[in-house]
């Protein structure tokens, strides 16, 4: 997850990974694939997707609500 605005970018672990993204303007949330299938989103960083389009959406977990990292 990265915030345009401050230049801080998050790493999140979670096992269960990316399940949701809320809308959030001048963030990115990016999830890291190592598969090498197609997805719906373009690549453009190696290995890694933009989540739900990636701009102005924020990394969540569970649900929209979840800011568990």
């Amino acid at each position: 997850e990265y915030n345009s605005g401050s230049g801080r970018c998050e790493v999140w672990t979670r096992l269960e990974g990316i399940r949701a993204t809320a809308s959030v303007p001048g963030y990115q949330c990016w999830q890291y694939s190592s598969s090498s299938g197609t997805t719906q989103t373009t690549t453009l960083i190696v290995g890694f997707n933009e989540a739900d389009g990636g701009n102005n959406r924020a990394c969540r977990g569970s649900s929209p609500s979840d800011n568990l990292a």
